[in-house]
């Protein structure tokens, strides 16, 4: 009975998860879709740049919390309430650091129309607040173990830019300025939606912590630290070559690659849900609390993940050849070459995720985010050597070396920092049995 009740949580959770992802996949292709039957290449590539730095910035804008507060929570239980408020103030200095980034790159460096860059830049601040009022909204319904809120936040920005690009193309205004206002604007409804949807409790929370003894700022971000620079390169890591690319090819080359690595992203969902939205919170408990849980949770998600992965992968090399044509017309032809390449690095993704999964403890987040840092050093060297002569073609392959280099180094993360644990158990029957038990 426990057993059953058990898993029938557990789908419970991940069918609202899954099709919250599965929704978000969908409006963002709708959205990429439309833009890209309607705009220019050039206008298309600025984009998808564009909203590569968006990215990022918004990752640092967090400040890591997504995954710090899991931790503490994990760790410290009902007392981890003391780092609620500094870590809002954090948060807060950050997105402002964001914002100047933003408006660094939207002047200096962003390939705008001279005539449109003011306009433009203007568009991007609130899509940026948008992306992190998301993010947060995510976070603490996560906290709360909400997988249906959860859900709903999943779909809240592709939603509202699958809505702009379909209402652009309707009223026959597919510009540069026109979505990049629109994408401002469904930001900005995301801001207010997320303040408003703040329950009484979750303010009485950020003001026990802020009445009783709490740590500092500083202390915050030392410890906050690893997490959030290990948001930042993640960025850097999956989303450097299309930004390399736009600098070194342009906007049109940049929009066929960003076809392929649209399709690629959308698999990928699937071990991002799993691990940073469904079980994160679990995983950090076990890792401090109940090992043996933690061991059967590696192995269970492990095999889940090679199967899937491995699955994804066939899928995806048997039909791209008509797909893309189909979908997004001829002129998108070349991105089949990208995508092909590219989708090797599906089951290394699947697969990573659950070795980088176990190393959840403080002394083991610093090794993680080496081994990404390296990764994202591979990517961005490989994009700048290989770029300039295979274009796309370059990126992809960049890409495919990144992902394999962090397989390989966070296999080696598991075997020294959680030697109790047998990196290729997953493979044995008897093994995935015996973790369904520990589980149930």
């Amino acid at each position: 009975m426990i057993r059953n009740a058990f898993i029938k949580r557990s789908i419970g959770a991940l069918t609202l998860l899954y099709s919250g992802t599965f929704l978000a996949a969908l409006f963002n292709f709708i959205a990429q879709l439309t833009l890209a039957r309607s705009m220019d290449l050039p206008a298309l590539g600025t984009i998808a740049a564009l909203l590569s730095i968006i990215n990022l910035l918004a990752l640092i804008g967090m400040g890591g919390m997504n995954w710090f507060l899991l931790q503490v929570i994990g760790r410290e239980k009902e007392t981890a309430v003391r780092w609620y408020f500094p870590a809002a103030k954090l948060v807060a200095v950050l997105t402002g650091l964001g914002i100047a980034g933003l408006v660094v790159y939207g002047l200096g460096v962003a390939k705008f129309p001279p005539s449109d860059r003011f306009v433009l830049l203007a568009a991007s601040i609130p899509i940026l607040l948008g992306q992190l009022a998301v993010e947060l909204s995510s976070v603490r319904y996560q906290i709360e173990r909400r997988a249906r809120q959860v859900a709903f936040w999943q779909v809240v920005t592709q939603f509202g830019r699958a809505a702009v690009a379909l209402s652009l193309t309707a009223l026959a205004m597919s510009s540069l300025r026109a979505a990049l206002i629109g994408f401002g604007l469904m930001g900005a409804v995301a801001v207010i939606w997320s303040l408003l949807a703040v329950p009484g409790k979750s303010w009485d929370r950020l003001v026990t912590s802020y009445r009783h003894p709490h740590p500092t700022i500083i202390e915050t971000a030392r410890a906050a630290g690893p997490f959030l620079l290990f948001g930042a390169i993640y960025l850097i890591f999956f989303q450097g070559p299309i930004v390399i690319l736009e600098y070194i090819r342009g906007g049109a080359e940049t929009a066929q690659y960003n076809i392929a690595f649209l399709i690629v992203s959308a698999a990928m969902m699937f071990p991002s849900v799993f691990y940073s939205k469904f079980i994160a919170e679990r995983v950090f408990h076990w890792g401090h609390h109940d090992r043996a849980k933690f061991a059967a949770a590696f192995y269970l998600s492990a095999a889940l993940m090679a199967a899937v992965g491995t699955a994804a992968m066939a899928v995806l090399i048997a039909t791209a050849n008509w797909l893309i044509p189909w979908m997004f017309g001829a002129r998108y032809t070349p991105s089949v070459i990208p995508l092909l390449a590219m989708s090797i690095t599906i089951p290394i993704r699947f697969l990573q995720s659950a070795y980088s999964s176990l190393l959840v403890t403080e002394a083991q987040t610093v090794p993680r985010v080496i081994y990404l840092g390296i990764a994202a050093l591979a990517s961005s060297v490989a994009s700048c050597i290989l770029i300039p002569a295979l274009g796309a073609l370059g990126a992809a392959y960049a890409t495919v070396l990144a992902e394999l280099v962090l397989l390989l180094l966070s296999w080696r993360g598991l075997s020294v920092h959680v030697p109790e644990i047998s990196p290729f158990g997953w493979l044995s029957p008897q093994t995935i049995r015996r973790s369904i038990s520990v589980l149930g």
